[in-house]
């Protein structure tokens, strides 16, 4: 099921272009607002314990919305970097967020284990899902100010980089 789905996340990111054009500066809500309320939609389903068939097809579009969303951010957030960089930096502003991203899925898998092993999975999704929406609500309304504005609207300390000599 999961091979299935990282298709359909590949499947999801030719619609990378389109979605950031329709929302430009808030693309990341729409992509990251949407996979929360799926784990909360995912805890609460297999919480009440309804008719099996409902639940499963409510649980695989959940899922499904996920990796769709997965694979668009995937593509996007790679975008993105690169629109700051030069090829002179690129390298190493890539190296850096992949070894951000990497510890802080480390963090985050640490953690999800930790509520695994205190809660059933229903309540780590309904958990994680009400944590996330909380904490993605907050990141959208710091960056609010600070992200995705035009290139005049950028303090001018903010876009400049110290190049380092080796």
């Amino acid at each position: 099921m999961f091979g299935a789905l990282t298709i359909f996340a590949g499947f999801a990111t030719p619609y990378q272009e389109k979605l950031h054009n329709t929302f430009k500066n808030k693309t990341l809500a729409v992509l990251s607002v949407p996979v929360f309320l799926s784990f909360i939609i995912i805890g609460v389903v297999t919480i009440f314990e309804i008719n099996l068939v409902i639940t499963m097809v409510i649980v695989i579009i959940a899922f499904a919305l996920q990796y769709f969303s997965s694979g668009i951010y995937w593509t996007l957030s790679r975008k993105y970097t690169m629109n700051f960089t030069n090829a002179k930096i690129r390298t190493d502003v890539l190296s850096a967020g992949e070894l951000i991203e990497g510890v802080g899925s480390a963090i985050i898998i640490f953690l999800a284990g930790l509520l695994l092993e205190y809660y059933a999975t229903n309540m780590a999704y309904l958990i994680v899902g009400s944590v996330g929406i909380v904490l993605i609500l907050l990141v959208l309304g710091y960056m609010k100010s600070r992200v995705g504005l035009q290139p005049e609207e950028y303090n001018a300390k903010e876009i400049k980089y110290e190049e380092v000599n080796d």
